[in-house]
């Protein structure tokens, strides 16, 4: 059987190790999370000013070897790499995130190391949320409609 004719190539790759790919992400609360790779490549610092460019749509993170630094944001650790609270940056630029997006191209530059984070240039993260209702014994929803509310 062949069918070559009818075959397309996939010009999409594999996809990179966790250890090499660049992962960051944004989240509507303004909290930038950062994987070990893309937080190594930075020289690991304590903390990070941002950046904002409204003509571009560009938030820029530039490492900081101080924590104590005027209007330095610090790195805290997570179970899952590194974050940066950017809500005051967020709020006063007016950048509204809706749900929690991925940088598609993530970019750190050579000059300085900067990392550059496109906000015309996300994927939203899908989460399953999990229906968290407190557990109720059975008839008891009936009894309180029978009663009405107190």
């Amino acid at each position: 059987m062949i069918i070559i004719g009818k075959l397309e190539k996939f010009m999409g790759g594999p996809t990179p190790s966790t250890y090499d790919r660049l992962h960051v992400t944004i989240n509507r609360a303004g909290l930038i999370r950062l994987n070990d790779n893309c937080y190594r490549l930075l020289g690991r610092p304590p903390a990070f000013y941002l950046y904002y460019s409204k003509e571009d749509n560009v938030i820029a993170l530039e490492p900081v070897h101080s924590a104590s630094a005027p209007a330095a944001f610090p790195v805290k650790t997570t179970t899952s790499g590194w974050r940066i609270q950017a809500a005051p940056l967020c709020k006063h630029y007016g950048i509204r995130i809706e749900t929690t997006e991925r940088f598609v191209n993530p970019e750190i530059t050579r000059d300085g190391p900067r990392l550059l984070l496109d906000l015309t240039e996300t994927t939203t993260v899908r989460q399953v949320r999990l229906n968290k209702r407190p557990h109720q014994p059975p008839g008891l929803a009936d009894r309180q409609l029978a009663i009405g509310p107190r």
